[in-house]
């Protein structure tokens, strides 16, 4: 399984949180980045570690189809975001969490790699609700900032991130669910974002109020019946404040999607 951190406008070392945790347990990774930023990530990383993209690659949506459909390769694809912290859940208290030694590492990225040959898109538990969902699996639920393909369902099926520029992970999940297929996330371990979902980088150079209002209504569009399109007051994350978000219906989306069989 190829392991993929997704990254951009963060080429310092502090900001590189998802690098160094699994550069300390000894796991292998490849940096993706822009063209316009390989000589600065390349101050950060060896040739060998660092992934860069098509020039007119320049957003997420459009990194994830050129990773699952551009690269020439079906192997199974764990991606990553840049900032993040991995706790693994206590064998004493499943609702309480400790910090991660190499062998959890290890023991993650194995699990997520063998959830793969059953599963068409698998993540890593989140911490936020984590104290509450202690089950080792959660199927047909929303994931977040570690996802990983099966390069061969999405190729297969032409599925894409694509029309989305936001919430593409919503939008290909959705169709992998209302095609039959269950999801899983792998929940003896949880993963955290370091600096909140407003830190500069990321995303957060591109987008704007209106262009999440924008894509919620869009997601929407393609989703009826299972995404809702709400206003949600947040303390601190984007800012504070009022933003356009949907609330989403995974489990009726995977009700109701027909049966489907990934060998034929």
């Amino acid at each position: 399984m190829e392991i993929l951190i997704l990254s951009a406008g963060r080429a310092t070392s502090k900001q590189q949180v998802t690098a160094a945790h699994l550069q300390s347990a000894g796991i292998g990774y490849k940096v993706v980045v822009q063209q316009q930023e390989a000589e600065a990530y390349g101050k950060l990383f060896e040739p060998q570690q660092l992934l860069v993209l098509p020039g007119h690659i320049t957003r997420v949506a459009a990194t994830r189809d050129y990773i699952i459909h551009d690269m020439g390769t079906d192997k199974p694809v764990l991606m990553l975001d840049d900032d993040l912290d991995f706790a693994a859940r206590r064998l004493d208290e499943r609702s309480k969490f400790e910090q991660m030694s190499k062998p959890d590492f290890w023991d993650m990225v194995e699990c997520v790699e063998m959830s793969l040959g059953a599963y068409p898109m698998v993540s890593i538990g989140a911490r936020e609700g984590g104290n509450r969902n202690t089950e080792q699996f959660l199927y047909n639920t929303r994931m977040m900032r570690a996802l990983a393909f099966d390069r061969r369902v999405l190729q297969d099926n032409q599925i894409t991130f694509a029309p989305m520029e936001l919430m593409e992970d919503f939008h290909v999940a959705l169709q992998l669910m209302r095609a039959g297929c269950d999801t899983c996330v792998v929940n003896n371990w949880v993963t955290n974002q370091r600096g909140g979902s407003g830190a500069a980088g990321g995303c957060s150079t591109y987008r704007t109020p209106e262009m999440q209002e924008r894509e919620a209504a869009k997601l929407h569009a393609r989703h009826p019946g299972y995404v809702r399109v709400v206003q949600k007051v947040t303390k601190t994350a984007w800012g504070g404040g009022v933003r356009t978000d949907v609330l989403v219906q995974w489990k009726q989306a995977r009700k109701e999607g027909f049966q489907y069989d990934k060998r034929k």
